[in-house]
């Protein structure tokens, strides 16, 4: 007769479900109640609930009775489960019997029996399940001993899928044992009887720690300790362990027997030693299940699968178009072990590319390029002074400075000669490079009228906060401290005696470092930015250098200069290749926000998005958005503007954790059902394996890249590049409008990157994985087409040759391909984000320049992240125990 899994007669070699909250002393417990009557209560053809039609009693026990019935609506067999007619007003077990349809009701998967439903019917509650026409695996192994090898692998892998998909909504099941596994009638095996299972949330709070059943218990459960996934995982070792041999791992016939036998560490009898020709393979996987530490044993019951022989459970997975789990791509591929000469054979790539890459960009240093940068604190002061000098008497409660670029320079460098270029990159009058410094007698706190999700920090900059309050004060000068701008609100101090005109003129030519008597006063018909009864302008020849002859221009409000400008532009402003910039970045915001609103809705309403993964990404994305705008937001030391900015802090951070969250949940689960592979040592990371050697092997490698990429760049840069007919200038770092100069806002910069780096390394693995699927083989080349066009566009306000820009384009289209076919997204991500790091610092093999801190800082970062990689990938302490060897990456 067909039997359902749910209390079936217990026999005299079946140990009995417990729980502390049906007996005190879970010892003395006794077995389950006797043999299933004939008929049972209801009879055939009874009507429960006016809907489900009695067919026939399957079986009885102390915990329910189990009957077989058609239900009417949806004209299928179902079994009913009731309380006993003397417990139906117990609390404890109507709350047991409410649990298991909650939890139960979470796990739809062809290898669990599905629950649907709780019901009343005449006061006898009951729950209505999937019915099996089968038998359970207790009573088909005292039938027939222990399977075929064939069949028990299959079951096997059917078992750890249930299992696993329980564990991944966060239910354990508590009491795993051969009885509460089916076996149906095609022979597929369905994990059941979730009565004593509870959500891993709601553990651990010291109640019905002894729930299940004792011979299937972990060590840690009958010391006291509180079930989790690890518990479940003991119990499937054991239960495989009967499914293999036939046998019982432990032979204990009381609680005290078992608990001695634990307290021993006294290990099972290995299944080869019971049954002739064992798998070495499948008794390495079952002994490792059955570690006394629940350290020791395998991460999930996916990992169980994937370890077991004999096929490929994700390529199964696929090939029956199913999307596997994200447990299942982490429990899946090689281990990713290297061994010790490949992975010091890549560190040893690393840290000569770096090397390579620091000589590279460090000669000419930076400051030598531009002819020279003094400290910002000898700038600041040179500020301050000339205040000072021109009759102010400034207030300064805030004060903050800055480095950025003349766009107008930059522009010219691809269309000069090589001489022309480093004369302009050199020179006094224009100069490529200029320091800015602002001080206010009000705490400065930015407007930011751009997108909270663009929006970097609470950064001061030359508009921002406009200049408004009295007193406020913008100087600009060249790298050396020379004159080229400044502005000043009206309703300063003023020192008494205040200079004269021909006072004020002389301290501002010399701070332009030019010749006061040159000066001629000349007709100006601009408009001065600056309020003013009075603009007056001179032209003053003679220059150092042989320069043409220069213009100042000065604004006067009373006696006092508002504004003071050398060689003013005819229109100021933002420049244009920041608009740009800005203009795109906005773009792709609400590209990716809008866009991946809607992907994502329709991933999580099909329940394919990897709900914990998400989560733990937009964490981190908040953490590390949230502290680099700490580190790199201005500080007013206001009260009221720290925690305005504390706010907006949060906003940008919450922002950005939501794009992150968002783009991940629309794009991941495609790639994890076209192209997995790509994502084993990603999933292993986001499941908190930090110490996987595919993680290790991977960061490894990805550093590797980048770093044997970058000297290759360079040397096509600066050997070939249009026979080095125009000068090479790093601009990107100061595309963002920020201070790349400050090692704070390197810090927030570098901080953020990871962040950044994911959405443009997930939307290329995305075309990669569609290429793939629509295109076969030919998947790589539309990836490096895609790579080559974005980063040729990405890079086109650079001031770099369109040779360097193609150049550069091109070799990390290759380097990306590689990567993203041979070894996945954290590989790509890893490569990605360090060759952010490297085009956006500015280096210096000096370690006296003030700006050595990022060389420093980026060394030590590679050096940890290389360390890292080589001792995770390579760690003997991470071998499988009990002879298990691991696979090379």
């Amino acid at each position: 007769m067909p039997r359902n899994n749910e209390d079936r007669p217990p026999s005299s070699e079946e140990e009995p479900t417990i729980s502390t909250f049906d007996s005190p002393n879970a010892e003395s417990e006794g077995r389950r109640g006797g043999a299933a009557s004939d008929g049972g209560e209801f009879s055939a053809g009874h009507v429960i609930a006016g809907r489900f039609r009695i067919v026939g009693h399957l079986g009885s026990g102390g915990m329910a009775d189990v009957y077989r019935a058609d239900d009417h609506e949806l004209g299928a067999s179902v079994a009913l489960k009731f309380l006993p007619a003397g417990l139906a007003g117990d609390l404890v077990r109507l709350a047991r019997l409410r649990n298991e349809v909650r939890l139960a009701r979470r796990v739809a998967h062809p290898n669990v029996c599905r629950v649907y439903d709780i019901g009343d019917a005449d006061g006898r509650p009951f729950l209505s399940m999937e019915f099996i026409d089968g038998e359970d695996l207790a009573s088909l192994l005292r039938r027939i001993g222990r399977l075929p090898k064939d069949k028990a692998i299959e079951l096997a892998r059917e078992i750890c899928a249930g299992i696993g998909a329980a564990h991944e909504l966060g239910v354990i099941h508590r009491d795993l044992k051969p009885a509460n596994v089916m076996i149906d009638g095609r022979g597929r095996a369905r994990v059941a009887d979730f009565g004593l299972a509870s959500a891993a949330g709601e553990l651990g709070d010291g109640r019905d720690t002894m729930a299940g059943t004792p011979a299937y218990m972990a060590p840690e459960q009958l010391r006291g300790s509180d079930a989790s996934r690890k518990t479940d995982i003991f119990a499937l070792g054991l239960l495989l362990y009967e499914l293999f041999t036939g046998k019982r791992a432990h032979d204990a016939s009381t609680l005290a027997e078992l608990r001695e036998r634990y307290s021993s560490s006294a290990p099972p009898t290995s299944p080869s030693d019971l049954v002739e020709g064992m798998d070495p393979a499948v008794e390495r996987v079952i002994l490792h299940c059955l570690e006394f530490d629940p350290d020791d044993r395998p991460v999930s019951a996916l990992a169980v699968m994937a370890a077991l022989p004999g096929g490929d459970p994700l390529a199964a997975m696929l090939k029956a178009g199913e999307t596997p789990s994200p447990e299942l791509v982490a429990a899946s591929g090689k281990r990713g072990t290297l061994t010790p000469t490949r992975a010091f054979q890549l560190a040893a790539i690393v840290f000569v590319g770096v090397a390579l890459t620091f000589l590279a960009y460090g000669r000419p240093a930076f400051d030598e390029s531009v002819g020279g940068i003094l400290a910002p604190e000898v700038l600041s002061h040179r500020a301050e002074v000339l205040l000072e000098n021109l009759g102010y008497e400034i207030e300064k409660v805030d004060s903050e400075w800055g480095f950025d670029l003349d766009w107008r320079v930059v522009s010219l460098l691809p269309s000069v000669s090589m001489a022309e270029g480093q004369a302009l990159l050199k020179s006094d009058a224009n100069p490529i490079l200029r320091f800015w410094y602002r001080t206010s007698p009000i705490p400065m706190a930015p407007w930011h009228t751009s997108l909270p999700g663009l929006n970097i920090g609470n950064i001061v900059s030359p508009e921002d906060p406009p200049l408004s309050e009295p007193g406020m004060a913008f100087v600009r000068l060249g790298p050396q401290g020379a004159l080229l701008e400044l502005r000043v609100v009206p309703g300063a101090s003023l020192r008494s005696p205040f200079p004269s005109e021909a006072e004020i003129v002389e301290v501002i030519t010399r701070a332009a470092e030019l010749d006061p008597s040159q000066a001629q006063q000349i007709e100006w018909t601009g408009v001065s930015p600056m309020p003013g009864a009075t603009t007056l302008a001179w032209e003053i020849g003679g220059q150092p250098r042989g320069s043409s002859a220069r213009t100042v221009v000065a604004t006067f409000s009373g006696a006092s200069p508002t504004w003071v400008a050398v060689d003013p532009p005819a229109a100021a402003g933002t420049s244009e290749q920041t608009l740009r910039a800005q203009d795109r970045l906005s773009l792709v915001f609400f590209v990716f926000f809008a866009g991946g609103a809607v992907v994502a809705f329709l991933n999580i309403r099909a329940g394919r998005w990897d709900r914990r993964g998400a989560a733990r990404l937009a964490t981190v994305a908040f953490v590390l958005c949230f502290l680099s705008q700490l580190i790199g937001s201005h500080h007013p030391l206001s009260v009221t503007e720290e925690v305005q900015g504390l706010f907006k802090s949060i906003a940008y951070a919450a922002t950005r954790a939501l794009m992150t969250w968002l783009l991940y949940i629309a794009i991941e689960p495609f790639i994890r059902k076209l192209h997995p592979k790509s994502l084993v040592s990603w999933s292993r990371l986001l499941a908190g394996r930090v110490s996987d050697p595919a993680v290790g092997r991977d960061v490894l490698v990805g550093l590797a890249v980048v770093a044997g990429l970058g000297p290759f760049t360079l040397f096509l840069f600066w050997a070939w590049a249009a026979d080095r007919a125009s000068p090479t200038f790093s601009t990107i770092s100061f595309l963002a409008g920020e201070n790349p100069l400050s090692t704070t806002a390197f810090l927030a910069t570098i901080m953020r990157y990871p962040v950044v780096t994911l959405g443009t390394a997930l939307g290329l693995l995305l075309i990669y994985v569609i290429a793939r699927r629509l295109l076969g083989r030919f998947a790589p080349l539309v990836l490096s087409i895609s790579v080559f066009l974005f980063f040729s566009r990405a890079y086109d306000t650079t001031g770099l040759s369109d040779f360097a820009t193609y150049t550069y384009s091109a070799i990390a289209a290759t380097a990306i391909t590689y990567l993203v076919v041979r070894h996945g997204l954290l590989a790509f991500v890893t490569c990605n984000f360090f060759a952010q790091v490297f085009l956006t610092t500015i280096f210096t093999l000096d370690p006296t320049d003030w700006y050595f801190a990022q060389t420093a800082i980026v060394a030590l970062l590679v050096t940890a992240m290389t360390i890292f990689g080589v001792r995770t990938s390579t760690d003997r302490a991470l071998l499988p125990h009990r002879g298990q060897t691991r696979n090379s990456g």
